[in-house]
């Protein structure tokens, strides 16, 4: 299934090579499981875990990859390479196993074979069966397992980006692809040069994040309060980060320099529109009533108009103050209106 327009070289070569990569298996097969822990942190991963191929579960996640591998990095393990235990199984295991009284239980004795006897004899009651000895194995592996992963996040510093499981079914397509698509779409996405068209062609305002590629510390803030305050708006405007020096000209176009840098800006496609400050980011709701005066056209009056009346203090004269808004830098990325298509209807090869 084709989800991004083509935009490569306009020759048989570069187009067929487009299409063989389109049409190659975007799932990568694992064969051991120190490929898995040898995966890049810094890179998005989803892995399937199948006993088989051929099932619904597998056909649904090869749906989901075909969509997505622009996206994320698929990984499947089936038949052998597959856990013996299933998630839900592990999640039992675990409800029991992190029962206060067992743990005061498994800190008091050196031996656990009876608090593990225990444990397995409740499994049955969540739907499942396993004996001592094989929780008891599990366990240790997992304790295990979380001690490393631990300590290459810690030396990655990858250990604010822990694992999530998908718990729904399978069989259900819309629901496996919409918590996929959100764990591979970050909702705080980097603007460059080749991917600028594709952005502005979606046709939603840009909240901008400029700032120097090696301060990070910025971009986790800005992430941060787009995940606490816009999470609602997202699908009514794109939230990006941007490499102060690559972008130079979009900051000049609101009379900043890289020297400003952090710099918070909404692109409306019909102007630009700065955050007063940075630092204002941490007060409660301030970025949320930017953008939604954005929505409500508050700040477009603003900017030809001067302040709105509510605004204006007790006793204070209202004055008409006529400026001229910086125009859309970004609405210059966006692609001709002339130009040949497959994704739009009405246009023709």
């Amino acid at each position: 299934m084709m989800k991004r327009e083509y935009r490569g070289q306009r020759s048989v070569t570069a187009i067929a090579d487009y299409i063989r990569q389109q049409k190659s298996n975007p799932i990568r097969e694992v064969n051991d499981l120190e490929e898995i822990k040898a995966l890049d942190r810094s890179k998005r991963n989803i892995i399937g875990y199948f006993e088989q191929k051929d099932t619904t579960n597998y056909r649904t996640f090869e749906r989901v990859a075909n969509i997505l591998h622009d996206d994320c990095v698929f990984l499947s393990a089936t038949g052998r390479h597959a856990p013996a235990w299933s998630t839900r199984e592990l999640l039992a295991l675990l409800d029991l196993w992190k029962e206060e009284a067992v743990q005061l239980q498994l800190l008091s004795s050196c031996r656990n074979f009876d608090t593990y006897r225990q444990i397995a004899s409740e499994m049955p009651e969540k739907g499942h069966k396993r004996d001592m000895r094989q929780c008891c194995a599990k366990i240790k592996k997992l304790r295990q397992a979380y001690q490393k992963a631990r300590e290459a996040n810690r030396c990655s510093g990858a250990e604010n980006a822990p694992d999530m499981v998908y718990l729904g079914s399978m069989t259900n397509f819309d629901l496996t692809y919409a918590w996929t698509q959100d764990k591979c779409v970050p909702l705080v996405r980097e603007i460059t040069f080749e991917n600028g068209e594709e952005l502005t062609e979606e046709g939603l305002p840009f909240l901008i994040l400029f700032h120097m590629k090696d301060d990070l510390e910025s971009l986790e803030k800005f992430q941060q309060e787009v995940a606490r305050q816009l999470i609602s708006e997202k699908g009514t405007i794109n939230f990006l980060h941007a490499d102060c020096d690559k972008f130079r000209h979009p900051l000049l176009h609101i009379q900043k320099t890289p020297a400003d840098c952090p710099v918070i800006a909404i692109d409306s496609f019909r102007h630009m529109y700065v955050f007063p400050d940075f630092s204002d980011l941490a007060i409660p709701g301030k970025l949320k009533q930017f953008v939604q005066d954005l929505h409500s056209g508050k700040l477009h009056r603003e900017f030809h108009h001067g302040p709105d009346p509510t605004d204006v203090a007790p006793g204070q004269p209202i004055q008409d103050l006529a400026s001229s808004p910086p125009e859309s830098s970004f609405q210059k990325l966006a692609p001709s209106e002339h130009r040949y298509t497959l994704l739009r209807e009405k246009d023709e090869l």
